[in-house]
C-alpha cells in the first residue's frame, strides 16, 4: 500500500537592508554582518510525498516563467529533497521491508535567478520545511538547520520565516525586529551578478587598495551601531563599477518623489528603492518604463514574459518579517 500526501508552500523572498562584508576567511566565504526581512514576492513549491514498497526517488519540474534556472539537477530545491531523503535513510537505517519515500516536486518560478533576492535559497528551506511537515517532524530542529547550512548561506534565514540578523557567512541567524518597514520596488535588468564574482570582485578591489572600514566587526554587535549601516550595500562598488546601468538605475530612481532609500539587493542585479507609499512607486514603474524602456513583471500588469523580448523586470512588494 501506497500513503500519499501533498503540501504547498510558499518561498518568499529576501531584502538585504545592509550588507557589511568583512575578511575573506580561509574557507573562500567572507565575514558578513546583514539584516535580512521578506518580501511578498514568492515562488510556489508543491510537494507530493509517496511512501510504500518499491516507492523511491525524487522526480522534479520547474516552471521558468522565463527566468534562468539552470539544469534541474543543479537547482537548490532539488538538492534539498535529496539530502532529506538522504539524512532520513540514515535515520531509518537499512532496515529490511522499511518503507521508501517516493517525492514528486513542482516548483513555480516567479522571483529571477541571480538578482539578489534569494530565490534558490528560499526555495530550499521551504522544501525542507515541507519535507519536515509531510514526514511528520523525523529530524530535529538542529539537524534541518545544519542540513540548510549545508545547501547554502542564505538557506538558515528562510527556515527562520522572520526578520533576522545573520552573521558568520550568513548561517548564523538571530531574530529581530526590522528596523524599518514599508514598501520596495524592485527593479531587475536582463541578467544577473553572479555571487561568486561579486564577492570575488570586491575582494580584488580591496586588495587593489579601495578604501573600506577594516574595523567594522568591532560595533557588528552593538544595536546602536545598526541604525548607521541602514541602506548599506559594501558590494555595490564591485557591483557598479562593471555594470553601470545599475549605477544609472539607483541614481535615477534616488531622484524620484517618495523615495526614501536606494540600494542594490544583496550580491545580484536588483536595485530596489523603499518607500512608505505604494502609490508612490506604481508612479515610478509607468515613469521607468518611458526612462529605461520596457518593463514586465508584477508591477507591470502581469508576471510572464511572453514574446521574448526581455527588458526590466519590476515588482511592488511589502517588507515584513
Amino acid at each position: 500500500m501506497v500513503e500519499r500526501r501533498e503540501l504547498v508552500i510558499q518561498a518568499f523572498a529576501k531584502m538585504n537592508l545592509w550588507l557589511r562584508v568583512g575578511e575573506r576567511r580561509n574557507d573562500g566565504y567572507h565575514e558578513i554582518h546583514t539584516c535580512m526581512g521578506l518580501l511578498g514576492v514568492a515562488d510556489e513549491v508543491r510537494i507530493e510525498w509517496e511512501e510504500g514498497l518499491g516507492v523511491g526517488g525524487v522526480e522534479f519540474r520547474c516552471e521558468p516563467n522565463g527566468f534562468d534556472t539552470g539544469p534541474d539537477e543543479e537547482n537548490l530545491a532539488y538538492r534539498a529533497a535529496e539530502v532529506f531523503l538522504r539524512r532520513l535513510e540514515l535515520k531509518n537505517g537499512e532496515r529490511r521491508g522499511c518503507a521508501k519515500v517516493g517525492l514528486k516536486i513542482n516548483l513555480v518560478k516567479r522571483i529571477p535567478s541571480q538578482a539578489g533576492l534569494g530565490g534558490g535559497s528560499s526555495d530550499a528551506a521551504a522544501v525542507l520545511r515541507g519535507l519536515q511537515e509531510l514526514a511528520r517532524y523525523p529530524l530535529g530542529a538542529e539537524e534541518v538547520r545544519q542540513l540548510a547550512a549545508e545547501l547554502g548561506s542564505d538557506v538558515p534565514f528562510f527556515l527562520l520565516q522572520r526578520g533576522a540578523i545573520c552573521l558568520g557567512r550568513g548561517e548564523e541567524v538571530i531574530p529581530v525586529e526590522l528596523p524599518w518597514r514599508g514598501w520596495v520596488l524592485l527593479v531587475k535588468p536582463p541578467f544577473g551578478v553572479a555571487t561568486g564574482w561579486a564577492y570575488g570582485r570586491l575582494a580584488e578591489r580591496r586588495r587593489e587598495g579601495a578604501e573600506w572600514a577594516a574595523s567594522w566587526e568591532e560595533g557588528m554587535l552593538k544595536e546602536l551601531e545598526w541604525g548607521k549601516w541602514l541602506w548599506r550595500n559594501d558590494l555595490e562598488d564591485a557591483v557598479f563599477e562593471k555594470f553601470l546601468i545599475l549605477r544609472d538605475l539607483k541614481e535615477w530612481l534616488s531622484g524620484r518623489a517618495g523615495v526614501e532609500a536606494v540600494m542594490l539587493a544583496g550580491s545580484g542585479s536588483t536595485v530596489a528603492a523603499f518607500s512608505r507609499e505604494k502609490g508612490a512607486l506604481f508612479t515610478i514603474v509607468e515613469e521607468l518604463e518611458r526612462e529605461f524602456g520596457r518593463v514586465w513583471g508584477p508591477a507591470a500588469g502581469g508576471m510572464a514574459c511572453l514574446d521574448g523580448e526581455m527588458g526590466f523586470w519590476v515588482a511592488v512588494t511589502e517588507l515584513f518579517g
